[in-house]
């Protein structure tokens, strides 16, 4: 099974240099170029995305129409003055350099599932008077 999941900067630079393999021409079906898997258009969507991620609602807000498709377009036309080998190489620079400056993320040494209140066998602890988070009174009858 393939996987995207990347746990290290050398990792993250053999996807950003993988293609999906040619295809050959067979009688019916005509051939395919090897692409990258991190394609241009691909960047580029993500770029979009990444441009309108501060607007609430991004395609209902005003501000953002049509900002996306804007960052999209510039960026693929940047990216498209780059041939395959330069673009691999662009990639795997950029893409190491930002994967370099954030911190090792692990999982936390006990995390597990939450329990929902309710659940059988799952003892819930109320709130005692006086600690936040304490609604007292009475339960009102509707």
């Amino acid at each position: 099974m393939n996987t995207y999941a990347v746990d290290t900067e050398a990792q993250l630079k053999l996807l950003a240099a993988a293609e999906h393999p040619a295809i050959p021409a067979t009688s019916p079906e005509p051939a395919f170029l090897a692409l990258p898997k991190l394609s241009k258009t691909l960047v580029s969507y993500i770029v979009g995305l990444m441009v309108t991620t501060p607007y609430f609602r991004g395609s209902c807000d005003e501000r953002a129409k049509g900002l996306a498709e804007q960052h999209v377009t510039s960026t693929l036309a940047s990216l498209n003055t780059l041939n395959g080998a330069r673009y691999k190489t662009f990639l795997q620079e950029t893409i190491g350099g930002w994967y370099s400056l954030f911190p090792e993320v692990r999982a936390a040494p006990r995390a597990g599932r939450a329990s929902l209140a309710g659940e059988v066998g799952v003892d819930v602890e109320e709130p005692e008077e006086g600690e936040e988070g304490f609604i007292g009174g009475e339960v009102p009858v509707l």
